[in-house]
C-alpha cells in the first residue's frame, strides 16, 4: 500500500513539473500570445460598455477561460498590475481552481467584492499556496478527532473547509482515501463533479485517481 501511495505521489509530481517544462518552451509563447489577444480584446469591450454588468457578454473574455489552467499565473499577473480593472479575471480562478476564499480572510468581510477576491488571489498563489499542505493536514487531523470523539458537525464545517481548498489539495485528499477513509470522497465528490458509486472502495478510488489526476493538477508557480 505504501507503494502504491508512493507511485501517486511521484506520478503527480512528474507531472506537475513536465506542465512547468511545457511552459517553458514554444507552447508557452503561443498561449502568452492568445491570451494577450483575448485580454486586450477585452480591455477594448470594456471601454466600449464600462457599465455592462458582467464581461461574460464579450467573446474575447469568454476565450481566456477557455485556454486552459496554464493561463492561471498569466491571470494573477493581471490581477497583481491592477485589481480594480482587471479583477473579472477571477472567474476564472475559480473555475480553474475550484478554491473559494474563507469569509475571515477578506480585508472586509461585510462586503468580500471581487476586487478584494483579486488581491486574495495573487496572496494565495505567490504566498499562501505553499502552505496548502500543512493546512490541510491541519483540517484533517482535526477533523479524525473530531469523528472519533462523535463531533459530527464540526467535523462535517471541516470537511467543507477542505473542499474549499480547491484542486490544490485533492492528492492530499486522494492519497489519505487510498489509504481507507473513504469518508473524503464526498468531498472529491462536490469537488470534481464526479459521480462515484455510494459502495466505492479505495482500491477503485486509486484506479479512478491514477486514470485522472491529470485534469486537475495546477500550474507550479515560479
Amino acid at each position: 500500500m505504501r507503494y502504491v501511495i508512493n507511485k501517486i505521489i511521484i506520478i503527480a509530481f512528474i507531472i506537475s513539473n513536465t506542465n512547468n517544462i511545457m511552459l517553458c518552451s514554444d507552447s508557452i509563447d503561443k498561449l502568452r500570445q492568445s491570451f494577450d489577444i483575448h485580454y486586450l480584446a477585452w480591455k477594448d469591450w470594456r471601454s466600449v460598455y464600462p457599465f455592462a454588468s458582467s464581461s461574460l457578454a464579450c467573446f474575447d473574455f469568454v476565450e481566456i477561460g477557455n485556454l486552459g489552467n496554464e493561463v492561471i499565473p498569466m491571470i494573477i499577473e493581471k490581477m497583481k498590475e491592477n485589481p480594480i480593472q482587471n479583477h473579472e479575471l477571477g472567474l476564472f480562478m475559480i473555475k480553474f481552481t475550484r478554491k473559494i476564499h474563507e469569509r475571515d480572510s477578506f480585508p472586509n468581510p461585510q462586503t468580500r467584492d471581487s476586487i478584494q477576491s483579486a488581491i486574495l488571489w495573487v496572496r494565495w498563489w505567490e504566498v499562501d499556496r505553499k502552505n496548502s499542505k500543512e493546512i490541510f493536514m491541519s483540517y484533517y487531523n482535526d477533523y479524525v478527532e473530531m469523528i472519533s470523539t462523535g463531533e459530527q458537525e464540526n467535523a462535517d464545517e471541516l470537511l467543507q473547509k477542505m473542499r474549499r481548498m480547491g484542486y490544490d489539495v485533492l492528492p492530499y485528499i486522494s492519497v489519505n482515501i487510498i489509504r481507507g477513509d473513504i469518508s473524503l470522497i464526498a468531498v472529491v465528490k462536490k469537488m470534481t463533479n464526479t459521480g462515484f458509486e455510494d459502495n466505492i472502495t479505495s482500491d477503485t478510488f486509486r484506479q479512478w485517481w491514477e486514470e485522472n489526476l491529470t485534469k486537475w493538477l495546477l500550474p507550479i508557480p515560479k
